[in-house]
């Protein structure tokens, strides 16, 4: 869990730095094509694009918390007793 979180705090941290400097060049429709404000617009938009989200930390924690659920959760275990306890009434019914 705490890899997932570090992970995905690291994609939002260059996420929003990208972003603040974005808000800081202004109106996007305001910048004039060939001007220094131009280049470093999209500059900025393909530094945005480049960051990869952390999918396979995502995938990781699910696989995680899948194989827990399934090691915590007793319902196999409690139907087979249920059953052996069953079988056992029958037997001594019959």
């Amino acid at each position: 869990m705490s890899k997932y979180a570090t992970t995905l705090k690291d994609y939002m941290t260059k996420v929003g730095d990208l972003m603040d400097q974005l808000k800081a060049l202004g109106d996007p429709n305001n910048i004039e094509y060939g001007t220094d404000a131009y280049n470093q617009y999209h500059n900025l938009l393909d530094q945005y694009y480049d960051i990869e989200y952390p999918y396979d930390a995502s995938t990781k924690l699910n696989d995680a918390l899948t194989s827990l659920d399934e090691t915590a959760n007793p319902s196999k275990e409690l139907n087979d007793l249920d059953k052996l306890i069953q079988d056992k009434l029958d037997d001594i019914q019959q």
